[in-house]
């Protein structure tokens, strides 16, 4: 199930959907998420508690769907539908991510020899790839082309961590080399923020390779100011599409991980 059904759940459980009254059973709740697996959430259960006059039963909720989605696929149907849903919750059509469809294009790419054809084609698979996560709008790059800007990404993403980021556009950088990127390319990322400070605080670098182990110390530099910038491998993007977690709380993970 989608986060689209998550949402809809939740509203469901906390007494907010339209037309179906209930009281909202937070206990009922934990001791069904101990069922899926008892030793994680045992020693999750101070936090949930602790989240009870912190946040709504809506946030509640939604969170810890969410983790059942991202830790335990295989019980997570039969987890949500232990709660009795009605069926206009049931019947929603999940908008499902086209993990297989990306992850043969990938492949694809991946493979190319030619190194003109690679790069269009990476750059095109990256296109798609944001395209297809919740909030998140590719833009035409032309306007930009004296810059050589590889991805403008606009951020509609309607969620408290995004909002917080205060930045309206992602700008997106693509190496395709066949070796590991240096920090040269990520100043270069940098620099092209600076000028775009007013509208963009978030630089996102696919490199297929990966990156020399220099990045970690350029990474906690930028870390300090103003700006962020998440460095993601080819790896990354294939094991994510692998493992087919979901997409905004992969990508907000990849952010977080550019404060270590």
């Amino acid at each position: 199930m989608s986060q689209k059904i998550n949402h809809w759940i939740a509203l469901y459980l906390s007494g907010k959907y339209p037309g179906h009254f209930r009281t909202p059973d937070k206990l009922y709740f934990i001791d069904k998420l101990q069922a899926i697996n008892p030793t994680v959430f045992s020693d999750e259960k101070i936090k949930m508690f602790g989240m009870f006059g912190q946040v709504d039963e809506y946030e509640f909720y939604l969170s810890f769907l969410n983790k059942v989605d991202r830790d335990f696929p295989e019980n997570s149907t039969l987890f949500k539908n232990s709660f009795d849903l009605p069926s206009e919750i049931t019947n929603i059509q999940s908008d499902e991510f086209p993990y297989v469809e990306l992850l043969n294009e990938f492949s694809i790419v991946k493979q190319e020899t030619n190194p003109q054809k690679k790069g269009k084609g990476f750059e095109e698979f990256l296109k798609k790839f944001f395209n297809q996560i919740n909030g998140l709008e590719v833009m035409d790059t032309k306007q930009a082309s004296d810059e050589q800007i590889d991805l403008i990404i606009k951020n509609n993403i309607n969620r408290p961590f995004w909002i917080s980021l205060g930045s309206s556009l992602f700008i997106g950088e693509a190496k395709h080399t066949t070796s590991l990127t240096k920090t040269e390319a990520i100043k270069k990322v940098i620099g092209t923020l600076d000028f775009h400070k007013n509208i963009s605080k978030i630089g996102i670098f696919i490199s297929m390779e990966g990156f020399t182990k220099e990045k970690d110390e350029v990474l906690k530099r930028v870390g300090g100011g103003d700006k962020i910038i998440s460095c993601i491998s080819g790896l990354e993007i294939e094991e994510f599409l692998t493992i087919k977690t979901d997409p905004l709380d992969w990508l907000e993970d990849k952010i977080i991980q550019s404060f270590k």
